[in-house]
């Protein structure tokens, strides 16, 4: 077999992909994975006795800014580079940041 059979087997069937099909699929991924982190953390790791008191400091939130903007970036590069065809625009920059 060929690529060109590959191809025509392939789209033999193809048929109109749902409305927003990519956006509930990565929603999907990203919130078991949150939630497997999270328990993974809890489970290994603890909390941090002195955890109230840390959240209250800017460097905390700083941290967590800066792992929320790598998180929102990526997601919309993982979105764009699954669509054939879409540029990746300002990931790039956004990355840099």
């Amino acid at each position: 077999m060929n690529t060109d059979d590959l191809v025509a087997l392939l789209a033999a069937r193809a048929g109109p992909v749902e409305p927003h099909a990519v956006a509930r699929r990565h929603a999907t991924a990203i919130g078991l994975g949150a939630l497997g982190a999270v328990l993974l953390m809890f489970g290994l790791l603890g909390l941090r006795p002195d955890f109230a008191l840390r959240a209250l400091l800017p460097m905390f939130w700083v941290k967590l800014a800066f792992v929320a903007w790598l998180a929102a970036v990526g997601v919309v590069a993982v979105t764009r580079v699954s669509r054939p065809g879409v540029a990746l625009g300002w990931v790039g920059a956004g990355l840099l940041v």
